[in-house]
């Protein structure tokens, strides 16, 4: 039962707002603007009137303007880098949770890319991943699945194939066509993190669940059948954006992902 018996009219108003807010504003990037432009005028005010500001007293402030361009463009792009940041962290601590429905996912080999990688991005509408989770049913032999997190900016593959050098994660599992071992591997900014790690046997016809689960504090754990193999830290940055990702390495494979569900901070 839901403990929001009544709704207030207020509440109502409030709720319709924020989500408006969340449509059709970018939270963050308005909020980078404004704090922006405000530092950006204080620096200019006291680029003009140094002497004034430091002696306490003179003639009253002219109101003639020359802008400093390059180190204006400095502060720019140093403010926006860190308000940026200071956002994602205080969004990943204190932003609410959300839960986003994403249907099944059929996937088999593409061979017109690098590595014969198939991928799906999910859509987080601005916010921060939390968790995401499924299960795999496996229809060849051969295995390769995992997700990658990267921030906005960030290419989702490289010139060579799955691996990229900017802001990322690449959380994976895989299994030979001759084995049923089950590996763990992790990727960050196209380095391997964690190499090959056991994460149990594969049983036929039966689907491997896939988990990946992310605290406040940008604490990481990857789950394979609801057992933890991998955990580490990673940047509040890898957490923009959400990518399924399924490649062969030049052999076949084939699956299905169902019961995908992903959860969010924003």
């Amino acid at each position: 039962m839901s403990s929001y018996i009544y709704v207030g009219s207020n509440y109502l108003k409030h709720y319709n707002m924020r989500n408006f807010f969340s449509k059709y504003i970018d939270t963050k990037k308005l909020v980078t603007g404004i704090v922006q432009a405000i530092l950006v005028g204080l620096f200019l005010l006291i680029w003009n009137n140094y002497g004034q500001i430091k002696a306490f007293l003179g003639p009253a402030f002219s109101y003639s303007v020359s802008i400093p361009i390059v180190p204006t463009i400095i502060l720019l792009i140093i403010m926006q880098y860190f308000v940026h940041k200071g956002l994602l962290k205080f969004q990943a601590k204190f932003g609410k949770r959300k839960s986003i429905s994403v249907g099944q996912w059929n996937v088999s080999t593409t061979q017109n890319t690098s590595q014969w990688v198939s991928y799906k991005e999910i859509n987080l509408n601005t916010g921060l991943l939390t968790s995401v989770k499924c299960q795999v049913f496996l229809k060849s032999s051969y295995l390769r699945f995992g997700f990658k997190l990267l921030d906005k900016s960030a290419s989702i593959l490289g010139t060579n194939g799955i691996l990229t050098a900017e802001n990322n994660g690449l959380f994976h599992i895989q299994k030979a066509s001759n084995s049923n071992r089950i590996l763990t591997t992790s990727y960050k900014n196209g380095i391997q993190d964690g190499t090959d790690i056991y994460s149990g046997d594969y049983i036929a016809d039966t689907p491997i669940k896939v988990e990946l689960r992310i605290s406040p504090k940008n604490f990481l754990e990857f789950l394979v059948n609801e057992q933890s193999y991998y955990q580490t830290y990673v940047k509040t940055e890898y957490r923009e954006r959400l990518i399924l990702m399924a490649w062969g390495d030049g052999n076949e494979y084939e699956m299905e992902i169902t019961n995908i569900q992903v959860s969010t901070k924003v």
